[in-house]
């Protein structure tokens, strides 16, 4: 790969067809992917290709996780829910933080 994923790649890559992900639907995460990526990393010119692995896990997750619930919040009295505390998707997955670690912007405030 020469640069950023393009949307056929991402579509290739994530095997998600065009009846189940409309191409203005799957562009709309790629963009808000890229986004993400460029205001958590330092893209260097030429884009690397692990930065370009990150970016097809982060579509492939964000394409993934439409239709599942992001989490759920304890309710003892209901039953429903964990006892323990709340349960979430993390934020970024494990190979997403190891392709995209030697780049990271650490912000400090």
């Amino acid at each position: 790969m020469s640069g950023p994923p393009s949307l056929e790649e991402v579509r290739e890559w994530c095997g998600v067809s065009d009846y189940e992900l409309a191409d203005d639907q799957l562009a709309w995460i790629l963009a808000a992917e890229t986004n993400l990526q460029a205001a958590d990393c330092a893209i260097p010119d030429p884009y690397p290709d692990e930065l370009g692995l990150a970016m097809l896990r982060r579509c492939a997750r964000a394409a993934a996780a439409r239709g599942v619930p992001l989490g759920t919040l304890p309710l003892p009295d209901t039953g429903m829910g964990g006892t323990f505390g709340a349960a979430v998707l993390p934020r970024l997955d494990a190979e997403i933080e190891r392709y995209e670690h030697e780049h990271r912007v650490i912000g400090i405030a």
